[in-house]
């Protein structure tokens, strides 16, 4: 696609409920770069998100030697980062 076609009326994805996201990408950014990442399928709840933290967000941390006492984690207060299965 040429530079300036993306902004297309026929290239842009409308969706029905504004709302509802049915695919979306989680990834995470460490001071090296960007880490690991993962599409996801559906809506997060607690449990996918507990399931990507530990596979994506633990690999990208051993994969950069990244010591996991000395990590900063920034989330955007959404209500899967404090659901019930979250903080047990």
């Amino acid at each position: 696609m040429d530079s300036g076609q993306y902004m297309k009326e026929e290239n842009i994805l409308k969706r029905k409920r504004p709302s509802v996201i049915s695919k979306f990408f989680w990834g995470c950014i460490t001071l090296h770069e960007f880490g690991c990442g993962a599409y996801i399928n559906g809506n997060m709840d607690g449990d996918t998100y507990i399931n990507v933290m530990g596979d994506e967000y633990m690999e990208t941390l051993k994969d950069y030697e990244i010591d996991f006492f000395k990590v900063t984690l920034f989330q955007d207060n959404c209500s899967v980062h404090k659901s019930a299965a979250v903080k047990k």
